[in-house]
């Protein structure tokens, strides 16, 4: 079986926690925490219901000398967003390139932007309840989300804005995380446990992809991927793709034909910015994509056909090809089946 975060950090001496939210189980207990908060319908973790159980918690941390790790799960940035929030004037809003601006959308997105200020306050008093209790010091803080934004040609997709995560960490008693450093380069979310272990001085595993990148805290030079690839299996539906993103090209590989471009899972779908899009994404999609990100950062111009880069789309295809291999990737010998185990759709961002 492989270990979770918790686990290793189990091993370590860490008392772990859960708060809320999280959909990588069906029971959340197999996850590793030593205490899991009331299991509750999922549209019922918001941050206003669970604000009193994160100021306890730490209050409750404060007299103790065991070092803990606690998983904060929310659910305000998941749909409907019209449940939780006063909705920000669409006038004001900022249309992503890869969204049509109309009406409907911004409405959409007035909507979306009214629960992150929700998620704002509620982070705002965490940090506020680390000060009070005499723990901020000593406590790596980290925010980050497990996939893009719940919008059309984001979430369900590997185009960037289905893989673009947040990733904002603070830690006061080190000297890595000083100074409001902004590091740009392509890190995944699979190094995140790595790099943790390796902060709080535990082995880490060999048999893991992710490595630490606690390196570039401490000297941005050189380049720490060259590569990250990314998957998608299921969601809604059976959609297998594939891809590998360098600091040019992104190569995505469609292993069944849905007659769709991409995928609009049913939440999606339902919204005012998936009405207002459904009937163009009703196309049958190719095979193989490639893009020019310094050129076409927004993916819209597929040359997976075009002779001038034959090349690079088959050396892409190859190192996909070569990783797919590497990680015993069951879509290798066929269809994949449903894992009983997983709650919220299928999805799996390596």
């Amino acid at each position: 079986n492989n270990k979770t975060l918790p686990m290793y950090l189990r091993g370590s001496g860490y008392g772990t926690f859960l708060l809320g939210l999280e959909h990588e189980s069906k029971d959340a207990y197999s996850l590793g925490y030593n205490h899991v908060s009331k299991r509750m319908k999922h549209h019922k973790y918001t941050v206003n219901r669970l604000e009193q159980d994160y100021y306890n918690f730490f209050k409750d941390q404060e007299s103790k000398d065991k070092p803990f790790f606690v998983n904060m799960g929310t659910f305000e940035n998941h749909r409907p967003f019209a449940l939780w929030n006063n909705p920000v004037d669409p006038n004001l809003v900022k249309i992503p390139p890869f969204l049509p601006d109309n009406e409907m959308v911004r409405e959409d997105l007035g909507m979306f932007y009214g629960v992150i200020h929700e998620v704002d306050y509620a982070i705002g008093r965490i940090l506020q309840c680390l000060d009070e209790f005499g723990l901020r010091d000593d406590t790596l803080f980290i925010y980050t989300t497990d996939h893009g934004i719940p919008f059309p040609r984001a979430k369900c997709t590997l185009y960037d804005p289905g893989i673009k995560t947040a990733l904002i960490m603070n830690y006061s008693n080190s000297d890595n995380f000083q100074g409001g450093k902004v590091i740009d380069h392509m890190i995944s979310n699979i190094d995140l446990l790595p790099t943790i272990l390796k902060i709080i001085g535990a082995k880490i595993p060999i048999n893991i992809e992710g490595r630490s990148f606690l390196s570039l805290l401490k000297n941005q030079d050189g380049t720490f991927r060259n590569e990250i690839f990314t998957e998608k299996t299921y969601h809604d539906r059976y959609d297998p793709i594939r891809s590998i993103r360098t600091d040019t090209y992104k190569y995505i590989r469609n292993f069944e034909n849905l007659n769709m471009l991409y995928e609009l899972p049913l939440d999606i779908q339902r919204s005012l910015s998936g009405k207002s899009i459904h009937k163009k994404v009703q196309k049958s999609r190719s095979e193989e994509e490639l893009y020019d990100l310094k050129n076409d950062p927004n993916e819209k111009n597929n040359l997976a056909d075009d002779i001038n880069f034959q090349e690079i789309k088959m050396e892409l295809r190859k190192q996909l090809f070569d990783w797919m291999k590497k990680t015993n990737d069951p879509l290798l010998k066929g269809k994949v089946k449903p894992q009983n185990d997983v709650t919220h759709g299928m999805e799996g961002y390596k």
